[in-house]
């Protein structure tokens, strides 16, 4: 019977460990990487979050000179110019946004600068579930 509830004891050991290692893919895990990269104007390391095979919507009017769907590789270049033009002075995520189980949207206020001028935006985040990972499809300013 000791050796039975001890095989029981590991086994419920190793599934929590699988179940918390999984954590990093996380909706939540995903938005505090962005707000990470917001906070630290580190703009490329949010291209982690992209996926491989879709076009991500990026609508930054006022921040970038383009605004529509890009591949990953574009936005590349695109997060580049960002961290050199602007610096962000506050990025706080306003109440909880709506989620589901394979989707998820955010919004935050973003306060930067950018050419001597401070700009204070809202911004949204929409997060899907591609193959087990959160992945960022849409950044856009209102």
């Amino acid at each position: 019977m000791k050796i039975f509830i001890l095989h029981f004891f590991i086994i419920v050991l190793l599934f929590t460990a699988v179940s918390l290692s999984g954590d990093n893919d996380s909706a939540e895990a995903s938005y505090n990487k962005i707000k990470n990269c917001f906070s630290k104007n580190e703009f490329s390391g949010l291209e982690p979050l992209f996926p491989d095979n879709r076009k991500i919507h990026l609508f930054l009017p006022k921040i970038l000179p383009k605004s529509g769907y890009f591949t990953s590789q574009q936005i590349h270049y695109l997060l580049k110019d960002m961290e050199k033009s602007i610096t962000t002075d506050d990025f706080v995520y306003e109440k909880e946004g709506s989620a589901s189980e394979n989707a998820s949207s955010k919004k935050a206020r973003w306060k930067l600068k950018k050419d001597g001028e401070t700009m204070d935006f809202t911004i949204f985040f929409y997060l899907e579930k591609i193959n087990n990972k959160w992945k960022l499809l849409q950044i856009k300013s209102s």
